[in-house]
């Protein structure tokens, strides 16, 4: 399978849990969103880069299934999925704790640029109390589901499932680039 099938794949089925199930389940009248969740697992998986290109499809689809202006998600989540896979690339040893604090930290600087530009381009509705809630649903739903997305977005990356970790400063996974031995050779060993 291709990078772009995968890709396809892990957005429609994004789109399905989405619309079928956070949009259903509000959480004190807020809701968890997967599209900012991807775009920073894009960008912790893959660099900033391709982080930034996930983020701007991330963003695109997040602009058509809410009602904000049209672009500001893409605008806001390409910029993250770029912020995050640089800062991700400049730091060496990556961890669970760093994907967490890195979600963390990325998904609120994004809702919290969402609401100010939005406000800014005549959304003033949203500077309320409301957004309370709103900032830290997202933000708790993004620490919780960023780990297992970033695992699935170096999937669509062509690496094993079961092993995929953020890149290191050089733009590999975190796995071990020594040699692979032969199970023969093992048994020698």
């Amino acid at each position: 399978m291709t990078r772009a099938v995968r890709l396809t794949l892990v957005l429609g089925v994004a789109l399905l849990v989405q619309t079928f199930l956070f949009d259903s389940l509000p959480i004190f009248g807020a809701r968890i969103d997967i599209w900012i969740v991807l775009a920073v697992a894009g960008g912790l998986a893959t660099g900033p880069d391709r982080g930034a290109a996930i983020g701007f499809i991330c963003g695109l689809l997040f602009d058509l299934t809410q009602n904000g202006p049209i672009g500001l998600g893409a605008l806001i989540f390409t910029v993250a999925g770029f912020l995050v896979g640089s800062v991700q690339r400049s730091m060496s040893g990556p961890s669970q704790w760093v994907t967490v604090l890195a979600a963390v930290a990325t998904t609120l600087a994004a809702v919290l640029s969402y609401v100010a530009v939005g406000v800014l381009l005549g959304e003033g509705e949203w500077l309320s109390t409301r957004m309370i809630p709103v900032v830290l649903v997202v933000t708790a739903g993004a620490a919780v589901l960023t780990p297992p997305a970033v695992r699935i977005m170096s999937w669509t990356e062509g690496e094993p499932l079961r092993s995929a970790r953020p890149r290191d400063r050089s733009g590999r996974s975190g796995r071990s680039t020594g040699a692979r031995r032969s199970p023969i050779s093992l048994s020698r060993a």
